[in-house]
């Protein structure tokens, strides 16, 4: 009996074409594809065997590839806002604060107003309003914005973003010592607890803890996006929405019956002037950073060093 072509079994054409395909792939290295029978590799017009297309540098794979990897402030900047605009926003604000401040020791300007925008929003109560405001100022509580804080803070910080979990820990620290600071040196009464829709509390009234506070909170996320590389649109709803529920909180505190119109205005003003201070810090780092910022290495093939790849925000 003849033995079929190829060998002394059957199949042995295909077991010779792999084996020849094997001593190819060692040949050649494990770096590279094998030349099976039937394939060839892309050449250029010159003949020249080429990369892919989609294939990119060592440097940027690694840049890439991992997930984890630490973000400075500068990774994700844009169009910065400059200086001026930010001190002149945050000498506005104090100028503010202080014309507040000084209405509240002599009792002149909008102090006067007072009683009767008080008695406006205990006269405008609903329960569904009451509810949201209710809603509003608990989450702008000392304990309901201090988790805000923390669970934010671990979740940039988880991301990659411990710069941006520092700047906004140290903002928050900083804006609560300076409410305890200034209620403790004004000494205002709060509005009559028969007016109060809620429990009583401790502290002083001037200025609103949590106007102060929840617009740091909201204005340093916001700062994040602003000095970003995100697109107006979204640097725009994150502005908007800051300013919204802000505004909520700070509206809440009168309708609930727990401050003065003027202690959440004095809250709104100076909560502005420490967040512009923060975002002007903000904006000293990420100008540093920069400037040191190292360029990739040269890619294969090319004679000039090329620039880290462009990311995508975490925000967008």
């Amino acid at each position: 009996m003849t033995p079929p072509p190829g060998g002394d079994r059957p199949g042995g054409a295909r077991s010779t074409r792999l084996t020849d395909s094997s001593q190819a792939l060692r040949r050649r290295g494990r770096g590279s594809p094998p030349s099976l029978p039937g394939m060839t590799a892309p050449t250029t017009p010159t003949g020249s065997v080429h990369a892919p297309q989609d294939a990119v540098p060592d440097e940027a794979w690694q840049h890439r590839a991992s997930p984890r990897r630490h973000h400075t402030l500068a990774h994700h900047a844009g169009a910065l806002p400059g200086r001026a605009p930010l001190l002149t926003g945050a000498a506005l604000a104090v100028i503010v604060f202080c014309v507040l401040a000084l209405g509240v020791v002599t009792g002149t300007g909008l102090t006067n107003l007072d009683p009767t925008v008080t008695g406006w929003a205990v006269h405008a109560r609903t329960h569904p309003v009451s509810a949201v405001a209710t809603f509003l100022s608990t989450m702008a509580s000392t304990p309901g914005l201090t988790a805000l804080t923390v669970l934010t803070a671990l979740l940039l910080a988880w991301r990659g973003y411990r710069q941006h979990a520092g700047v906004l820990l140290v903002a928050m620290i900083g804006s609560s010592t300076l409410t305890v600071l200034v209620k403790d040196a004004w000494e205002r009464g709060r509005p009559s607890t028969t007016l109060l829709l809620g429990k009583p509390a401790s502290s002083f009234s001037f200025p609103s803890g949590h106007s102060l506070n929840s617009t740091v909170f909201l204005g340093v996320l916001a700062g994040f996006v602003l000095v970003s590389g995100a697109c107006q649109a979204y640097k725009s709803v994150a502005l908007g929405t800051a300013l919204l529920v802000a505004a909520g909180v700070g509206l809440s505190r009168v309708y609930l019956g727990y401050h003065w119109m003027t202690d959440v205005l004095a809250g709104w003003s100076l909560g502005l002037a420490w967040t512009f201070a923060m975002v002007l810090v903000l904006e000293g780092v990420v100008r540093w950073q920069q400037r040191r910022a190292p360029a990739l290495p040269p890619a294969r093939g090319q004679g000039v060093a090329a620039t880290a790849p462009a990311e995508t925000a975490y925000w967008s």
